[in-house]
């Protein structure tokens, strides 16, 4: 039983860890980068110096993004990065999770008879 429950819960890490994905926040012509984050998006900030700040963002202004007690200079930005779902990876992830446990199963039954 406790062999099941570790096996379920490395499972349910793995499945979980493929929810999201790392996309980078580009401008264009149409959107400045602070127009594409909204307040409680988590993004992953590169800095000039090369800094790399995670946070949820709680506020947003033309020269500042803060969360968490960290705000950071819009000038001092390199790079943003935008942690969102991805139902693709999530899907695959759960299938291949579904076809190795039932392969397993499948052998162990085999292996008894």
């Amino acid at each position: 039983m406790k062999r099941f429950l570790m096996i379920l819960l490395l499972l349910n890490t793995l499945i979980l860890s493929g929810c999201t994905s790392l996309n980078e926040v580009q401008p264009n012509r149409d959107y400045s980068i602070l127009e594409q984050i909204n307040i409680g998006d988590t993004v992953v900030i590169t800095t000039v110096t090369g800094e790399l700040i995670k946070l949820s963002v709680e506020t947003i202004t033309e020269n500042k993004i803060s969360g968490k007690g960290k705000n950071v200079d819009v000038v001092d930005i390199e790079k943003i990065e935008k942690i969102e779902f991805s139902g693709i990876k999530t899907g695959g992830l759960t299938l291949g999770v579904i076809l190795v446990v039932s392969a397993g199963a499948l052998l162990s039954l085999m292996a008894i008879f």
